[in-house]
């Protein structure tokens, strides 16, 4: 029989073909993946953004937040411009997501069906036809198999009653030898014609093979140009995956100086300063309550303590003053009094 070796490499070579294609897909998803997530991160990153410039101090406090506040939004503008950057590469027209998509509609544009299909299609139609074949050729051979052992039996057994009746001729010992003979014709006739049928089947079997031998070849030569084009994709696209997500070095300098600048920021902070400020204000603030005032918006303008509690004691003496002013006249007799104490 001829060999049958050319079938089983293409099927195999179609499997391989449908598991680079497969990695392809999952190389591109993995690529729009991670664009998105940048994408996410930028979305993300813009919310908490708009959160922090929106927090203001406590009233009058001047706030640790305020120092660094102007370096922590610039970091996260310039955090902001790298996951833009490292999305825009991913999803650019040339860059690899747009590659792998490429790729795969390169033979869908020309033919609206890939190469690949169209292998599988032309395979799968010769080959169900050979296998189709080699299943009748074995199931007529164990039939005709089977049915020389039954006839083996049957002989046997007309042997032996052949060899009966010889000796001992009744009616009933030629019925039973008549249909003993009557099997074994119906058995011999069997395999003859299972035998043909074989025969035929398997003379169709070889023509096939040999027919269909050199477009095999010609399968598999294509499927493994196939495979190999496909991963040279796949290493070109990920190598360029790798190059894109690196973030441009200008951005990350610019990010790393504003981080430096927020680290100066909160280095050149005095808290026990800040604390004291933030406490006397809360003193001055009691004291003008104590005196019936509101600490005028003038006050919050300055950010000299001392300055602070001069103007407070200041409104606190006026208010004094104001208040002696406001007190009841002097009686009459006090004011005999005071022109006795006069003379």
């Amino acid at each position: 029989m001829a060999d049958t070796i050319d079938f089983y490499l293409v099927e195999e070579g179609i499997k391989r073909n449908k598991h680079s294609v497969s990695l392809l897909e999952d190389v591109g998803l993995m690529i729009w993946n991670r664009a998105h997530a940048e994408l996410s991160y930028l979305q993300e990153i813009d919310k908490w953004k708009d959160k922090v410039m929106a927090e203001d101090t406590d009233g009058d406090n001047r706030g640790v937040l305020d120092f660094v506040k102007p370096a922590l939004i610039g970091e996260a503008d310039r955090a902001a411009e790298i996951h833009k950057s490292i999305y825009d590469k991913l999803m650019a027209r040339k860059g690899p997501y747009q590659n792998i998509l490429k790729h795969n509609k390169q033979d869908q544009e020309k033919n609206k069906k890939s190469k690949l299909k169209e292998i599988e299609e032309e395979f799968n139609n010769c080959n169900a036809r050979r296998k189709e074949l080699e299943y009748q050729v074995q199931k007529q051979k164990q039939s005709v198999e089977k049915t020389a052992l039954q006839l083996s039996e049957f002989e046997q057994k007309l042997s032996r009653r052949s060899r009966i009746t010889d000796g001992r001729r009744s009616a009933r010992g030629m019925r039973k030898l008549d249909s003993i003979n009557a099997q074994v014709s119906l058995f011999r006739k069997r395999i003859e014609t299972t035998s043909a049928s074989c025969s035929r089947d398997e003379a169709e079997l070889q023509s096939l093979i040999i027919c269909k031998s050199k477009m095999l070849k010609k399968m598999f030569q294509d499927l493994k140009d196939m495979d190999e084009q496909r991963l040279a994709a796949i290493h070109g696209v990920i190598r360029q995956y790798v190059q894109e997500i690196q973030p441009p070095y200008d951005l990350i300098r610019e990010r790393s100086g504003e981080i430096s600048e927020a680290t100066k920021s909160l280095q050149s902070l005095n808290i026990r300063e800040i604390h004291n400020q933030n406490w006397q204000l809360a003193e001055d603030r009691a004291r003008l309550k104590k005196a019936g005032l509101k600490m005028g918006f003038d006050m919050f303008l300055v950010n000299n303590p001392s300055y602070q509690a001069d103007q407070v004691q200041q409104l606190a003496g006026n208010t004094d003053s104001g208040k002696a002013g406001n007190s009841r006249p002097p009686s009459r007799r006090e004011q005999n009094a005071q022109k006795t104490d006069s003379l």
